[in-house]
């Protein structure tokens, strides 16, 4: 019997199940080995990496790079320098076959080009510090001889309560209009608003994010935890309810979508190692070092 396959269908399936979403992946795919090992937990946070709420992105002179290997032999990279930030998502080679006969075969990529940037609206206040972000950008997608690309923005407040070391921020992310389609059908773009808090507690913070995505029916919600082991060198968990949508055996299911990281700190260089769980398809592992000057 013969069978035909496009590869690129694992892909899409991949972030579907972890992202739930199938199109423009690189708007909202985390960005470094942080926000992914906490699943954007911590997204309220005022931190040198990178952050889905533009409020909490730090505007000090810093440089990150990062690396995120999904299954499938999809690539990410992240280059960040001060305000500046280039993404580029790499799916490999694609193949068409029949019966182990390759067709056809051709490259995926997508890209993106953003300047993101906070004020202190609220600074002198011994209790509050309030902050507002922006992010703006351009994307760029191409599958084949098809291609598409458009402009994207996403807003954010983060306030900090210093008398209670409780921090809370909400954003509306992934604002934008496509300038050119893949095709003559319009696709929705990925937006969704988010609602962030996060607790210290002695060496211990504690995280939750809550996700609404405005063409999804399910809306997400992310616990993480993040223990200071040393002033140096950190250590977070994280899940998220999406985890649902890769149980296939229930004797694994409290694995699914649980996420892993450890950080260290050397002098001004900031070193983070990332691992993601999702299910059958395997693990995202990512790296991510920051250097602050």
């Amino acid at each position: 019997m013969m069978k035909k396959k496009i590869l690129i269908s694992t892909a899409l399936l991949i972030f579907s199940l972890v992202y739930n979403q199938s199109q423009y992946q690189i708007l909202s795919i985390p960005k470094d080995a942080y926000s992914m090992s906490s699943n954007d937990g911590f997204s309220s946070l005022y931190n040198v990496f990178d952050s889905s709420n533009p409020a909490s992105q730090n505007n000090d002179k810093i440089n990150n790079y990062s690396l995120v290997y999904f299954p499938a032999d999809i690539k990410f990279a992240n280059f960040k320098i001060n305000n500046f930030s280039l993404s580029i998502l790499n799916y490999g080679t694609i193949k068409e076959e029949i019966d182990n006969v390759v067709l056809n075969q051709f490259t995926a990529n997508e890209y993106c080009f953003s300047y993101k940037y906070n004020w202190e609206i609220i600074n002198q206040h011994p209790l509050i510090n309030l902050r507002f972000g922006l992010n703006a950008g351009f994307y760029y997608s191409q599958i084949d001889n098809f291609n598409s690309y458009g402009i994207v923005s996403s807003v954010g407040l983060s306030n900090l309560f210093k008398n209670i070391n409780l921090s809370i921020g909400l954003s509306v992310n992934n604002l934008g209009m496509s300038l050119k389609n893949y095709s003559n059908t319009a696709i929705d773009f990925p937006t969704y608003y988010s609602f962030n808090f996060a607790y210290k507690y002695k060496n211990m913070l504690l995280g939750y994010t809550f996700k609404k995505n405005q063409y999804l029916i399910d809306d997400e919600h992310i616990a993480a935890i993040k223990f200071i082991i040393k002033s140096n060198i950190y250590l977070n968990f994280s899940t998220t309810s999406y985890a649902q949508n890769l149980v296939i055996n229930d004797n694994d299911k409290y694995f699914y979508g649980s996420s892993i990281g450890i950080g260290y700190k050397i002098n001004s260089y900031n070193i983070y190692l990332g691992l993601k769980n999702i299910g059958i398809s395997g693990n995202i592992l990512a790296i991510t070092i920051s250097n602050t000057f």
